[in-house]
């Protein structure tokens, strides 16, 4: 907080960033803090996902507008605040909080209100759950596998049972695979699945789980049975309930 505090006491407000990709890849979370103690007037909020330099300058200007005794209001639209755009706001709520939520016109000047506005820029508009849990992981397949991993309970702070599942073209090369698997000390299985009959390494690994040792763990994997034709396909964890 050392910094909020110091940007607080010079300059009244700051903002605060959670970048859309900590969400839904589609709603940003910039706001101000400290506009509605030391100004008298609520906060604001942008959740268009866009450049935060941006984002900090248009509440910049907004602030500086209160500064001067200016009152923002929802239903209105302003003109001359952000140069050659209009822009709007509509009350909503961040965390626990109401906001004032500034409202950004598409490329072609059209405001979300509007109804030929640019379908992107009209999710401005929705009322979207700020209080979801921030995606504490990169947004790819393994990092959102952990992201339901632990939204399901799973306790990160024990070692978990991971297995990882190599797949291989045929039996004969399975067992090549599984051979040097084994020559690795790594604990191994060849299977065959019953509905497709796609042959398949089965590796169990005791880890904790983060999500730069699942790649570590695909990569030295892969290492090792791409010499043969196989790939890494996946892998899992069972929670026990």
């Amino acid at each position: 907080m050392e910094w909020e505090n110091k940007m607080l006491k010079q300059f009244g407000w700051y903002m605060d960033v959670i970048l859309a990709e900590e969400y839904d890849d589609i709603h940003a979370n910039y706001h101000t803090h400290g506009v509605e103690e030391n100004f008298s007037h609520q906060d604001f909020q942008i959740v268009l996902d866009m450049d935060p330099e941006i984002a900090n300058d248009v509440f910049f200007t907004l602030v500086d507008e209160v500064k001067k005794g200016r009152r923002f209001k929802e239903g209105k639209v302003y003109t001359n605040i952000i140069t050659d755009f209009n822009i709007a706001f509509k009350q909503y709520k961040e965390m626990n909080r109401k906001v004032l939520r500034v409202l950004l016109p598409d490329e072609n000047g059209k405001l979300p209100i509007e109804s030929d506005c640019d379908e992107y820029y009209k999710h401005q508009l929705e009322d979207y759950d700020f209080n979801v849990q921030v995606k504490k992981y990169p947004n790819d397949e393994d990092g959102n596998v952990l992201q339901l991993l632990e939204q399901q309970g799973c306790d990160f702070s024990l070692e978990q049972k991971v297995d990882f599942f190599i797949e291989v073209p045929n039996k004969k090369t399975g067992e090549l695979v599984l051979k040097a698997l084994q020559e690795k000390g790594i604990f191994s299985i060849l299977e065959q699945d019953k509905e497709d009959m796609q042959w398949y390494c089965q590796c169990f690994y005791n880890m904790m789980l983060s999500y730069e040792g699942i790649i570590e763990a695909q990569q030295k994997l892969n290492d090792i049975c791409q010499l043969y034709g196989g790939s890494v396909d996946g892998w899992g964890v069972g929670i026990e309930k």
